[in-house]
C-alpha cells in the first residue's frame, strides 16, 4: 500500500450489517454518467457492487481481489463489464476500495446506528444502576429490623432510612415500613418454633373480639378518613405470583366499596399476610370469601379459629374459647365416644 493512496472513507469500524436499507438518491442516479452509458449488464453489475460495499467492513467498501469483485458482482462476464462496474470506486491506503457517493451514505448511517445505542446503552445503565441502589437501600433496612415495602420507590426507600436507621423523626414516610417479618423470615422463625408473643415492633393491634369484620382498608388498623394512612397515587400493578382471577376478584371486591386498590393498601395487605404465615394471593382469596376490602392478621385468626394468633403487642396469645364449644376438659383429656355422643 503506497503512501500516496488517500486515507479510508469511513471508519475502521463501520459496521452496518443489520442495516437492510441503503438510501439511494434517485434523480442523482439517472442524471449520472454511469446510467447514461452504461449497458444493462454494467449497470446491473455496478449497482450490485454498491449494494455488496454496505454489509462489508468497513462499511461502504469494498476488496481489491479481482475474483472477489467477480464474485461479489454476479456478473458472468466480468472483465467485459468490469470498467464501467467499477467506475468512482478508489482504491485507498488500507487496500480498500471506496466510492465517494457510497462512502458518504455509510458514514450517515453509522453516525445514526451509534447514537442509538449509545441511547440503549445509557438507559440500561440507568436501570441497573437504579436496581442497585434499591438493592442497597433495602439491605439497609433489613440491617436495622424493617422489611422493605413491595416494589418500593427509591424515594420511599430513602424516607424509611431516614426514619428508621437514621433516627430522624421529622421525616415521615408516605407508607408505613413494617417490623413484622417477611413471608422468608416469618418461614424461618416458624422452623425455629419463635412464639408470636416475643416479636417486637408489631404495629397492628389485634380486632377484639366480636368486632365486625373490616369495612375499611385493614393493614393498618385504620377506617377511611380518620387521617392516619396516606394514599399512594394510582392503581396497583398486580404481583407476578398473584394469579389473574384472584387480582380481578379482589378489584372487583375493592370497585364495589369504591375503594381503589393502591400501592400503599397492597404494602399493608402483604405485611399481614406474611405477620399470618400466609401467601398474598390466600389473603386476597380470604377478603373475597370475608368480604373484607383490607386484610389484616388478626383478623384472619380469628376467622380460622387458630390459636397461634398474634398476640397484638402484648406477648399473651390471643383467646380461641368457644371453637370448641360443648367440649368439657374431661373430654378433651378422655377422648370422645366411638358415637360421637357427648355425655350429658
Amino acid at each position: 500500500m503506497g503512501t500516496d493512496l488517500p486515507p479510508p472513507m469511513t471508519p475502521p469500524d463501520c459496521n452496518l450489517r443489520g442495516l437492510p436499507w441503503m438510501p439511494l438518491e434517485t434523480g442523482r442516479l439517472l442524471d449520472s454518467d454511469l446510467f447514461l452509458l452504461s449497458t444493462g449488464d454494467e449497470f446491473k453489475a455496478a449497482v450490485a457492487l454498491w449494494c455488496k460495499s454496505w454489509n462489508q467492513i468497513p462499511g461502504g467498501s469494498l476488496p481489491s481481489d479481482e475474483r472477489l469483485l467477480e464474485a461479489l458482482s454476479g456478473s458472468r462476464n466480468w472483465k467485459k463489464v468490469r470498467d464501467m462496474a467499477m467506475r468512482g470506486w478508489v482504491k485507498c491506503s488500507d487496500g480498500r476500495l471506496y466510492h465517494p457517493v457510497i462512502a458518504d451514505l455509510a458514514v450517515q448511517a453509522w453516525d445514526g446506528r451509534q447514537v442509538h445505542m449509545e441511547g440503549v446503552d445509557s438507559k440500561k445503565i440507568r436501570q441497573q444502576r437504579w436496581r442497585e441502589q434499591l438493592k442497597e437501600l433495602s439491605a439497609r433496612l433489613r440491617d436495622a429490623g424493617v422489611t422493605p415495602p413491595a416494589n418500593p420507590t427509591k424515594a420511599e426507600l430513602v424516607r424509611l432510612i431516614a426514619l428508621y436507621v437514621d433516627g430522624h423523626v421529622d421525616a415521615q414516610p408516605s407508607t408505613k415500613a413494617s417490623r413484622a417479618p417477611s413471608t422468608r423470615d416469618a418461614t424461618e422463625m416458624a422452623n425455629k418454633g419463635e412464639g408470636q408473643g416475643e416479636r417486637q415492633g408489631e404495629l397492628i393491634p389485634p380486632v377484639p373480639d366480636g368486632t365486625a369484620p373490616p369495612s375499611g382498608d385493614s393493614s393498618h388498623g385504620a377506617a377511611p378518613g380518620d387521617g392516619t394512612r396516606k394514599r399512594s397515587s394510582g392503581e396497583a400493578t398486580r404481583p407476578e405470583e398473584v394469579p389473574e382471577k384472584v387480582w380481578q376478584d379482589y378489584l372487583a371486591l375493592r370497585k364495589k366499596h369504591r375503594a381503589p386498590l393502591t400501592d400503599t393498601a397492597l404494602d399493608g395487605i402483604a405485611r399481614e399476610a406474611a405477620t399470618a404465615r400466609i401467601t398474598l394471593t390466600r389473603a386476597l382469596e380470604v377478603c373475597c370469601e370475608a368480604g373484607w376490602r383490607g386484610f389484616n392478621a388478626s383478623w384472619y385468626a380469628k376467622r380460622i379459629g387458630d390459636d397461634r394468633a398474634p398476640s397484638g403487642g402484648h406477648g399473651q396469645p390471643r383467646s380461641n374459647a368457644g371453637r370448641h364449644s360443648g367440649f368439657t376438659h374431661e373430654y378433651f383429656d378422655q377422648g370422645i365416644p366411638d358415637d360421637g355422643s357427648i355425655p350429658a
